[in-house]
Protein backbone atom coordinates (compact mmCIF):
# COMPACT_ATOMS: atom_id res chain seq x y z
CA UNK A 1 0.00 0.00 0.00
CA UNK A 2 2.88 2.33 0.73
CA UNK A 3 4.08 1.71 -2.80
CA UNK A 4 0.65 2.72 -4.11
CA UNK A 5 0.67 5.92 -2.08
CA UNK A 6 4.10 6.74 -3.44
CA UNK A 7 2.90 6.05 -6.98
CA UNK A 8 -0.18 8.18 -6.48
CA UNK A 9 1.94 11.04 -5.13
CA UNK A 10 4.23 10.69 -8.10
CA UNK A 11 1.26 10.88 -10.45
CA UNK A 12 -0.03 14.07 -8.83
CA UNK A 13 3.44 15.57 -8.98
CA UNK A 14 3.74 14.70 -12.67
CA UNK A 15 0.36 16.27 -13.41
CA UNK A 16 1.38 19.51 -11.68
CA UNK A 17 4.75 19.47 -13.39
CA UNK A 18 3.18 18.88 -16.79
CA UNK A 19 0.80 21.77 -16.20
CA UNK A 20 3.63 24.13 -15.31
CA UNK A 21 5.88 22.91 -18.08
CA UNK A 22 3.18 23.36 -20.69
CA UNK A 23 2.46 26.95 -19.64
CA UNK A 24 4.46 29.29 -21.89
CA UNK A 25 4.89 32.99 -21.09
CA UNK A 26 5.98 35.43 -23.79
CA UNK A 27 7.17 38.97 -23.16
CA UNK A 28 5.87 41.78 -25.36
CA UNK A 29 6.99 45.40 -25.57
CA UNK A 30 7.42 48.47 -27.72
CA UNK A 31 10.31 48.97 -30.12
CA UNK A 32 10.71 50.72 -33.47
CA UNK A 33 10.81 49.24 -36.94
CA UNK A 34 13.94 47.84 -38.65
CA UNK A 35 13.68 50.26 -41.58
CA UNK A 36 14.10 53.10 -39.08
CA UNK A 37 17.16 51.51 -37.48
CA UNK A 38 15.55 49.73 -34.52
CA UNK A 39 16.16 46.11 -33.51
CA UNK A 40 14.02 43.69 -31.55
CA UNK A 41 15.38 43.49 -27.97
CA UNK A 42 13.86 40.03 -27.58
CA UNK A 43 10.12 40.64 -27.46
CA UNK A 44 7.64 38.17 -28.94
CA UNK A 45 5.62 40.81 -30.80
CA UNK A 46 6.35 42.57 -34.06
CA UNK A 47 7.67 46.16 -34.06
CA UNK A 48 5.30 49.09 -33.59
CA UNK A 49 3.99 50.65 -36.80
CA UNK A 50 2.16 53.92 -37.23
CA UNK A 51 -1.20 53.92 -39.03
CA UNK A 52 -3.74 56.74 -39.03
CA UNK A 53 -6.83 54.62 -38.37
CA UNK A 54 -7.78 51.51 -36.46
CA UNK A 55 -8.71 48.60 -38.77
CA UNK A 56 -12.38 47.76 -38.83
CA UNK A 57 -12.96 44.77 -36.55
CA UNK A 58 -15.08 42.04 -38.19
CA UNK A 59 -17.38 39.63 -36.35
CA UNK A 60 -15.82 38.32 -33.17
CA UNK A 61 -13.92 41.55 -32.47
CA UNK A 62 -10.91 40.29 -34.41
CA UNK A 63 -8.77 42.82 -36.22
CA UNK A 64 -8.43 42.43 -39.96
CA UNK A 65 -4.77 41.41 -40.09
CA UNK A 66 -1.56 43.15 -40.98
CA UNK A 67 -2.85 45.52 -43.67
CA UNK A 68 -3.34 49.09 -42.50
CA UNK A 69 -4.07 50.59 -45.87
CA UNK A 70 -2.42 53.83 -47.02
CA UNK A 71 -0.36 55.82 -44.56
CA UNK A 72 1.39 52.94 -42.79
CA UNK A 73 4.91 53.91 -41.77
CA UNK A 74 7.70 52.86 -39.47
CA UNK A 75 8.55 54.20 -36.02
CA UNK A 76 11.73 55.27 -34.26
CA UNK A 77 13.09 54.38 -30.85
CA UNK A 78 13.22 57.62 -28.86
CA UNK A 79 16.42 58.10 -26.87
CA UNK A 80 15.92 61.58 -25.43
CA UNK A 81 13.11 60.88 -22.97
CA UNK A 82 14.17 62.72 -19.83
CA UNK A 83 13.62 64.57 -17.61
CA UNK A 84 9.95 64.87 -18.56
CA UNK A 85 9.11 61.19 -19.02
CA UNK A 86 9.37 58.14 -16.78
CA UNK A 87 10.64 54.91 -18.18
CA UNK A 88 11.01 53.22 -20.52
CA UNK A 89 9.42 50.11 -19.02
CA UNK A 90 10.86 46.61 -18.74
CA UNK A 91 9.57 43.08 -18.22
CA UNK A 92 11.37 39.79 -17.56
CA UNK A 93 14.74 41.47 -18.08
CA UNK A 94 13.79 43.02 -21.45
CA UNK A 95 13.73 46.81 -21.82
CA UNK A 96 11.19 48.49 -24.10
CA UNK A 97 11.60 51.80 -25.92
CA UNK A 98 9.43 54.83 -26.31
CA UNK A 99 8.46 54.93 -29.98
CA UNK A 100 7.09 57.63 -32.25
CA UNK A 101 6.98 58.65 -35.91
CA UNK A 102 9.95 61.03 -35.65
CA UNK A 103 13.22 60.55 -33.72
CA UNK A 104 12.87 64.10 -32.42
CA UNK A 105 9.45 63.59 -30.85
CA UNK A 106 10.76 63.00 -27.32
CA UNK A 107 11.32 65.68 -24.67
CA UNK A 108 13.94 68.21 -25.80
CA UNK A 109 13.98 66.46 -29.15
CA UNK A 110 13.18 69.57 -31.13
CA UNK A 111 9.99 68.29 -32.85
CA UNK A 112 6.45 69.26 -31.83
CA UNK A 113 3.87 67.11 -33.59
CA UNK A 114 0.47 68.66 -34.38
CA UNK A 115 -2.30 67.92 -31.93
CA UNK A 116 -4.49 64.98 -32.85
CA UNK A 117 -4.81 61.21 -32.59
CA UNK A 118 -1.91 58.96 -33.61
CA UNK A 119 -2.57 55.26 -34.21
CA UNK A 120 0.05 52.58 -33.55
CA UNK A 121 -0.11 48.81 -34.06
CA UNK A 122 1.89 45.79 -33.01
CA UNK A 123 1.06 42.14 -33.70
CA UNK A 124 1.82 38.84 -32.04
CA UNK A 125 0.76 35.30 -32.90
CA UNK A 126 -0.68 32.68 -30.57
CA UNK A 127 -1.24 29.05 -31.60
CA UNK A 128 -4.74 27.77 -32.11
CA UNK A 129 -6.37 25.48 -29.55
CA UNK A 130 -4.81 27.17 -26.54
CA UNK A 131 -6.14 29.28 -23.67
CA UNK A 132 -4.43 32.65 -23.20
CA UNK A 133 -4.08 35.30 -20.53
CA UNK A 134 -1.61 37.97 -19.54
CA UNK A 135 -1.27 41.68 -18.84
CA UNK A 136 0.00 44.97 -20.26
CA UNK A 137 1.36 48.24 -18.84
CA UNK A 138 1.43 51.44 -20.89
CA UNK A 139 2.98 54.91 -20.78
CA UNK A 140 2.06 57.58 -23.32
CA UNK A 141 2.21 61.28 -24.07
CA UNK A 142 -0.31 62.72 -23.78
CA UNK A 143 -2.57 59.73 -23.11
CA UNK A 144 -3.83 56.62 -24.88
CA UNK A 145 -6.65 54.16 -25.53
CA UNK A 146 -5.55 50.54 -25.91
CA UNK A 147 -7.34 47.78 -27.84
CA UNK A 148 -6.61 44.08 -28.25
CA UNK A 149 -8.32 42.66 -31.34
CA UNK A 150 -10.79 45.54 -31.32
CA UNK A 151 -11.67 45.18 -27.62
CA UNK A 152 -10.84 48.28 -25.58
CA UNK A 153 -8.85 47.36 -22.46
CA UNK A 154 -7.38 50.72 -21.37
CA UNK A 155 -9.27 54.02 -21.52
CA UNK A 156 -7.62 57.42 -21.87
CA UNK A 157 -8.16 60.37 -19.58
CA UNK A 158 -10.93 62.60 -20.83
CA UNK A 159 -10.04 66.20 -21.60
CA UNK A 160 -6.31 65.46 -21.68
CA UNK A 161 -4.48 68.71 -21.12
CA UNK A 162 -1.02 67.60 -22.15
CA UNK A 163 0.50 70.12 -19.78
CA UNK A 164 4.30 70.17 -19.51
CA UNK A 165 6.07 68.64 -17.62
CA UNK A 166 3.53 66.07 -16.42
CA UNK A 167 1.85 65.15 -19.72
CA UNK A 168 -1.80 64.35 -19.14
CA UNK A 169 -3.07 64.68 -15.60
CA UNK A 170 -4.50 61.15 -15.54
CA UNK A 171 -2.91 57.78 -16.34
CA UNK A 172 -1.93 56.35 -18.73
CA UNK A 173 0.52 59.16 -19.32
CA UNK A 174 4.28 59.58 -19.59
CA UNK A 175 4.91 59.46 -15.82
CA UNK A 176 2.32 57.00 -14.49
CA UNK A 177 1.82 53.64 -16.19
CA UNK A 178 -1.63 52.15 -16.53
CA UNK A 179 -2.10 48.35 -16.53
CA UNK A 180 -4.78 45.93 -17.64
CA UNK A 181 -5.31 42.17 -17.75
CA UNK A 182 -5.76 40.17 -20.93
CA UNK A 183 -8.79 37.90 -20.65
CA UNK A 184 -8.88 34.67 -22.64
CA UNK A 185 -11.86 36.00 -24.63
CA UNK A 186 -9.71 38.83 -26.05
CA UNK A 187 -7.45 36.53 -28.08
CA UNK A 188 -7.86 35.00 -31.49
CA UNK A 189 -8.53 31.28 -31.44
CA UNK A 190 -7.54 30.48 -35.04
CA UNK A 191 -3.80 31.08 -34.78
CA UNK A 192 -4.00 34.41 -36.61
CA UNK A 193 -2.32 37.68 -35.60
CA UNK A 194 -3.50 39.41 -32.43
CA UNK A 195 -3.62 43.16 -33.01
CA UNK A 196 -2.57 45.57 -30.27
CA UNK A 197 -3.80 49.02 -31.26
CA UNK A 198 -2.89 52.23 -29.43
CA UNK A 199 -4.73 55.50 -30.06
CA UNK A 200 -2.26 58.08 -28.69
CA UNK A 201 -3.75 61.51 -28.09
CA UNK A 202 -1.55 64.57 -28.62
CA UNK A 203 -3.07 67.61 -26.94
CA UNK A 204 -0.22 69.77 -25.68
CA UNK A 205 1.66 70.42 -28.95
CA UNK A 206 4.84 69.13 -27.37
CA UNK A 207 6.60 65.75 -27.11
CA UNK A 208 4.70 62.59 -28.07
CA UNK A 209 5.48 58.90 -27.70
CA UNK A 210 4.27 55.45 -26.68
CA UNK A 211 5.85 52.83 -24.41
CA UNK A 212 4.44 49.47 -23.31
CA UNK A 213 5.39 46.06 -21.94
CA UNK A 214 3.38 42.98 -21.09
CA UNK A 215 3.15 39.22 -20.94
CA UNK A 216 1.11 36.66 -22.84
CA UNK A 217 0.68 33.27 -21.19
CA UNK A 218 -0.56 30.18 -23.03
CA UNK A 219 -1.75 27.05 -21.22
CA UNK A 220 -3.34 23.86 -22.59
CA UNK A 221 -7.08 23.37 -22.51
CA UNK A 222 -8.22 21.95 -19.14
CA UNK A 223 -9.43 18.83 -20.94
CA UNK A 224 -5.91 18.09 -22.14
CA UNK A 225 -4.56 18.15 -18.61
CA UNK A 226 -7.47 15.99 -17.45
CA UNK A 227 -6.62 13.33 -20.02
CA UNK A 228 -3.00 13.43 -18.92
CA UNK A 229 -3.98 13.09 -15.28
CA UNK A 230 -6.37 10.22 -16.03
CA UNK A 231 -3.60 8.33 -17.81
CA UNK A 232 -1.17 8.82 -14.94
CA UNK A 233 -3.71 7.72 -12.32
CA UNK A 234 -4.58 4.71 -14.46
CA UNK A 235 -0.94 3.73 -14.47
CA UNK A 236 -0.88 4.03 -10.68
CA UNK A 237 -3.95 1.76 -10.45
CA UNK A 238 -2.27 -0.86 -12.65
CA UNK A 239 0.76 -0.80 -10.38
CA UNK A 240 -1.48 -1.29 -7.32
CA UNK A 241 -3.12 -4.37 -8.87
CA UNK A 242 0.29 -5.85 -9.59
CA UNK A 243 1.40 -5.27 -6.01
CA UNK A 244 -1.76 -6.96 -4.62
CA UNK A 245 -1.35 -9.96 -6.91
Amino acid sequence: MNQFVKSLSLGVTLIASASLASASTFSIGSYGTPNEGATNPGFYNQPVYFAPFQPQAPAGNFATGSSYGSGKQGTYDLTNTSPTWTGPLSVNGLASSYVSINPGDGPNGGVAEPNGTYGYHSYFYTPAGTVFGGSISVLADDTVDVFLNGIQIIFNSNNASGGYPNCSATAPNCITASSAQFLSSYFRTDGGPNDLYFAVYQAGHYATGLDFVGTVTATPEPGTLMLLGTGLLGSAGTLLRRIRS
